[in-house]
C-alpha cells in the first residue's frame, strides 16, 4: 500500500471511530456548558470578553469557573462556566463548538477564506451551526490570535456536542476540569483544537461528542467531489454482486478519506428504479454508498440525468443521445412522460432521505459544437411515438428550454412529495466548450426569461427550482478573469431575475490530465493541475466583495480517474480524477484537497 492511500484510509477509518452518537455520556462525564469570558488590554486597562449569561465576567449561579488558558506575558487568561451534568436538569446553554484563527496549517488549521482557521466542527467553516450564536473569547492583536464558541438557550433535542471540558497548553498545561489531567478527555469524548499557531498562541482543546451532526448541512463556501460510485461498480463488474459490492465500498472508504465536505452522487434511476414506481436490483447499493457517507456527515447531492425507455415511452437509438417526445402542446406521450417523471422523482427521493440536494437532470443545454460532445436529447424518428409534428428530430433552442422547464416542474413536484425537506436545482448547464462560459448564461437567463413570459404553467421560478446549479470548465488556469469575472456573470443573470440569494453550487469544476486536439493528446503536468486548482480554490474562497460570496458549495470532478476496464479510447473525460490510474494513486491535487479538507491531520476531521 503506497503512503497517500495509506494516509487516506487512516482517516477515514478514524472518521468512522469518530462517528457520532446519540445520547447523553454517562452523568460522570458529561459538563453542563455555562458560557465563558476572557481578557484583553485596551488603552493601557485590562477589559473583559464577557460571559453573554451574565453580561459580565463572572458565572451563572450555579456553575463554577475554570481558568483553562493563560501565560504570563504569552497568551490573556480564559475562564470556562461549568457544572456536572445531572440527568433531567437542563444545561443552560448548548454548546456548539469552536473556531479559531490561525497564521498556519499547524496543528490542524485549515486554508478558509483567505485566512488559516481551526473550524467548527459541524459546519466545517468559520461559521457556527444553525441556530447557534457566535461569542468571541480571546483575541489580542499580535498576541492571541480570535477565539470564538457557538452556543445557544438549551433545547431538547436537536444538533450539539455534549460537552467535556476544556485544556489549555501554556508554561504550565491546564488540567481539563472534567479528568483532572492537561489535554485529555473522557473516555468516548473527541479532542477538538481550537488554537495553537506556532511562536504565537499555546494550542487549546476542547472536549465533546457530537449530537444529531447530520441536521447541519456544509457551511456555505464548502468544497465537494463527485463520482459516479455505483455506475462505477456496476459497469466493471456488471454480473458480480458481491464484486460491485466490494468496490462501492471501495469507493466510500476513499471518499470518506478525502474527507470531502459535500459530495455529488451519480443517483440514476437506471440503476435505480425498474419503473416509475419500483426500486431496482441496484437500489441497495445506492442505499450504502448513501447511508456511509452521510454517516460520515458528508453533505450529498444527488443528479439523475437518465431517461431510459420506460419512463419516456418512446425507443432509443444509437447516437449517445436521449430520445425524448417532442414538448408540443396536446402531446399525449410527452404529458404522460412527465407524469411519469414526477412519480420516478417521488420514489427516489423518498428512498434516499439522507439526500436534501438534487439536481434534476445534468447540461440539458448538451449540444454537439463543431462535430464534439453529443446532443444531450433528440426527438423520436418521424412516425414514431412523441415525434414532432414536423418532422424534426433535433430539438432547437426552445425546445431545450421548455424541455429543461417541464423537468424542474415535475421534478420538483415528485421530490417534494418523497421529501418535503430536500431541495430541487436547476440542472447544470454546460459551457458547451466556451471558455467565457456564455452559454452557460444564456441558457439560465433563456429560463427565466420564459419562466417570465409565462409559456410554462407558472410564472413563479419557485415553482421550477430551489437552488442554481452549473458546470464553470475554463479549461485552464484560474484567475480574476478567467473565473472570477467569468462566474460573476452567470451569478448577475440570477440578481437580475431578483435570484441572487438562491444557492448556488457549481457541482462540476476541474481539469483533465490529458489534453486532447487534432486526434493527438498529452499528459498536463500534474504541479500544473495543482496550481490551477489551488489558484481555483483560493479564488473562490476569496473573502473580497469582489469575488464569490454567494458561492454555496464547489464540487471538484471528480475524485478518480475511470478504470482501465472501462476506457476504449484516449479521452480527456477519463482523466480527470485527483487520484491517478486505475491503483487510485494520490497526486498533488488530491494533496492539496487534503490541506483544504484536513485530511491528512486526524485532529482537523471532527467526526
Amino acid at each position: 500500500m503506497n503512503k497517500g492511500y495509506a494516509i487516506i484510509v487512516r482517516a477515514a477509518l478514524a472518521a468512522a471511530v469518530l462517528a457520532s452518537g446519540s445520547a447523553w455520556a454517562a452523568d460522570g462525564d458529561a459538563y453542563d456548558f455555562g458560557g465563558m469570558y476572557g481578557l484583553y488590554p485596551s488603552n493601557g486597562a485590562v477589559q473583559y470578553y464577557t460571559n453573554p449569561a451574565t453580561g459580565a465576567a463572572s458565572c451563572p449561579t450555579g456553575y463554577d469557573a475554570h481558568l483553562v488558558y493563560g501565560t504570563a506575558n504569552v497568551d490573556w487568561s480564559m475562564y470556562l462556566c461549568t457544572r456536572p451534568h445531572v440527568t433531567g436538569r437542563a444545561p443552560l446553554y448548548d454548546f456548539g463548538g469552536m473556531v479559531g484563527l490561525a497564521n498556519s496549517p499547524e496543528n490542524g488549521a485549515l486554508p478558509w477564506r483567505g485566512y488559516h482557521y481551526f473550524v467548527n466542527p459541524f459546519t466545517h467553516t468559520h461559521e457556527c451551526p444553525s441556530g447557534y450564536q457566535r461569542r468571541q473569547v480571546l483575541g489580542t492583536p499580535s498576541v492571541d490570535h480570535n477565539l470564538f464558541y457557538c452556543y445557544r438557550p438549551h433545547v431538547e433535542g436537536g444538533l450539539r456536542l455534549d460537552f467535556a471540558g476544556m485544556t489549555g497548553d501554556g508554561a504550565a498545561p491546564y488540567a481539563n476540569p472534567a479528568t483532572g489531567v492537561a489535554h485529555t478527555c473522557p473516555s468516548g469524548y473527541s479532542r477538538y483544537t481550537a488554537l495553537g499557531s506556532p511562536n504565537i498562541d499555546y494550542t487549546f482543546y476542547y472536549c465533546g461528542k457530537p449530537q444529531n451532526a447530520g441536521l447541519q448541512p456544509a457551511g456555505k463556501g464548502s468544497l465537494g467531489l463527485g463520482e459516479p460510485i455505483v455506475p462505477n461498480a456496476v459497469s466493471r463488474f456488471p454480473h458480480d454482486p458481491a464484486q460491485q459490492q466490494a468496490d462501492v465500498d471501495r469507493q466510500v472508504l476513499l471518499a470518506k478519506g478525502l474527507r470531502p465536505r459535500v459530495f455529488r452522487m451519480w443517483m440514476l434511476n437506471t440503476h435505480i428504479l425498474t419503473d416509475e414506481n419500483t426500486l431496482g436490483p441496484y437500489a441497495h447499493l445506492h442505499q450504502r454508498a448513501v447511508q456511509a457517507l452521510a454517516d460520515a456527515n458528508i453533505t450529498l447531492v444527488g443528479v439523475d440525468n437518465s431517461f431510459p425507455t420506460w419512463l419516456t415511452g418512446v425507443p432509443g437509438r444509437e447516437g449517445g443521445s436521449w430520445i425524448l417526445p417532442c414538448p408540443e402542446s396536446g402531446s399525449a406521450t410527452y404529458a404522460s412522460f412527465l407524469q411519469r417523471y414526477e412519480k420516478s422523482w417521488a420514489t427516489i427521493a423518498r428512498a434516499y432521505p439522507q439526500i436534501k440536494l438534487w439536481q434534476v437532470a445534468n447540461e440539458t443545454n448538451g449540444v454537439k459544437v463543431n462535430g464534439h460532445g453529443i446532443d444531450v436529447f433528440a426527438a423520436p424518428l418521424a412516425g414514431q411515438p412523441g415525434a414532432c409534428a414536423n418532422g424534426r428530430v433535433q430539438f432547437t433552442d426552445q425546445d431545450r428550454v421548455d424541455i429543461t422547464m417541464d423537468l424542474m416542474l415535475h421534478a420538483r413536484r415528485g421530490i417534494k412529495a418523497g421529501n418535503p425537506q430536500a431541495l430541487a436545482f436547476f440542472p447544470p448547464p454546460s459551457p458547451l466548450g466556451d471558455v467565457s462560459l456564455a452559454p452557460i448564461a444564456n441558457f439560465i437567463g433563456a429560463v427565466y426569461a420564459n419562466i417570465a413570459a409565462g409559456n410554462r404553467p407558472s410564472t413563479n421560478a419557485r415553482d421550477y427550482f430551489d437552488g442554481v446549479s452549473w458546470h464553470p470548465y475554463i479549461f485552464g488556469d484560474a484567475t480574476a478573469t478567467s473565473w472570477l469575472q467569468t462566474n460573476n456573470a452567470i451569478h448577475d443573470v440570477l440578481e437580475n431575475y431578483g435570484d441572487g440569494d438562491v444557492p448556488v453550487i457549481l457541482s462540476e469544476a476541474g481539469n483533465s490530465s490529458l489534453s486532447c486536439s487534432a486526434g493527438s493528446c498529452q499528459e498536463r503536468s500534474a504541479t500544473q493541475l495543482r496550481d490551477w486548482m489551488q489558484h481555483t480554490l483560493e479564488l473562490s474562497q476569496s473573502p473580497e466583495a469582489s469575488a464569490m460570496p454567494w458561492l454555496t458549495y464547489l464540487i471538484w470532478f471528480r475524485m478518480s480517474d475511470v478504470h482501465s476496464d472501462l476506457i476504449t479510447a484516449p479521452d480527456p473525460e477519463h482523466h480527470y480524477g485527483i487520484l491517478k490510474g486505475d491503483n487510485n494513486t494520490p497526486s498533488p491535487s488530491s494533496n492539496l484537497f487534503c490541506q483544504y479538507t484536513g485530511c491528512y491531520s486526524l485532529e482537523s476531521i471532527p467526526f
